[in-house]
C-alpha cells in the first residue's frame, strides 16, 4: 500500500520544512546544501533557478526541487546565494543580429 508521503515507488519524499534549533522552521528549497558547489558562483548563475511568477508576484524557486515547491509567492531560495553541488552553467544568451 502506498502512502500519501511517499512516492510512485514507495520511496519516502522529502520533508519541505524541518526545526531549527530555536523551535522555528527554516525552508529546505535547495537541491543541496548552499556553499557546496564552485566557490565563485551562485544561485543566480545556475540554470536550475527559475524566477517563478505566480499570483501578480515572482519569487525564486530551484528547478530541482519542483516536488517540494510551496506554490506560494515567498522565495524558496535566495539568488545570491552560494551555488550547490547541483549547480550547472547556464546557457549563454543567443546573440542579437541587427
Amino acid at each position: 500500500m502506498i502512502r500519501s508521503h511517499t512516492d510512485l515507488f514507495g520511496d519516502p519524499l522529502p520533508v519541505p520544512t524541518v526545526l531549527r534549533k530555536d523551535g522555528g522552521r527554516r525552508k529546505i528549497g535547495y537541491a543541496a546544501r548552499p556553499g557546496s558547489g564552485p566557490r565563485s558562483q551562485r544561485c543566480s548563475t545556475c540554470k536550475h533557478c527559475m524566477r517563478v511568477l505566480h499570483k501578480g508576484a515572482h519569487s525564486f524557486k530551484c528547478e530541482r526541487m519542483t516536488h517540494v515547491w510551496t506554490h506560494r509567492t515567498e522565495t524558496d531560495v535566495k539568488p545570491n546565494a552560494p551555488a550547490c553541488q547541483e549547480w550547472e552553467r547556464k546557457a549563454l544568451p543567443r546573440p542579437k543580429h541587427f
